[in-house]
């Protein structure tokens, strides 16, 4: 009888074994294809939320952001270790006169990635700005921290 119990045990803890990687590959295959959703379904927002957060950041130093211009296109990855999700999207800022005559940035544009972040189900994002950095530019700079998450579109 205890034989019994043993191999059903082992069995199980077998099955479980096996099944963990292709169970975890399918969870995080899903969990990434609802974020996509999400951010598009949201976007509108999280660029107000952006830009609101980024502009009374003030950064650079010296500049007030008087517009940004968001590109349509966005790219996702995953943090390697907290699995979380982000998303970049390039952004053209646009600097107004300010008070700080002797910023560089007075009445100019730069390109810049926005980043976005989706953590316990929500996107957010804290209005981090990479400046002079494109998405692109923005995943091989961190390719150590995040891996690139590619979708495919169903027509």
């Amino acid at each position: 009888m205890i034989g019994w119990l043993l191999a059903g045990f082992v069995v199980v803890i077998l099955v479980i074994g096996f099944s963990y990687r292709p169970l975890k590959r399918i969870y995080r295959e899903i969990t990434a294809e609802r974020a996509h959703e999400l951010f598009q379904l949201q976007r509108e927002m999280l660029e107000a939320k952006f830009f609101e957060l980024a502009r009374s950041a003030g950064n650079p130093r010296g500049a007030v952001w008087s517009d940004c211009e968001f590109e349509s296109e966005s790219s996702f990855a995953r943090h390697q270790r907290s699995g979380e999700i982000v998303s970049f999207v390039e952004i053209t800022v646009h600097f107004a006169p300010a008070e700080a005559k002797d910023s560089e940035f007075v009445g100019s544009n730069r390109q810049a990635t926005a980043v976005f972040h989706y953590h316990h189900g929500q996107w957010g994002t804290g209005g981090r700005t990479l400046f002079d950095m494109s998405p692109t530019e923005a995943l091989d700079h961190f390719n150590e921290e995040y891996e690139t998450i590619s979708f495919v579109h169903h027509a």
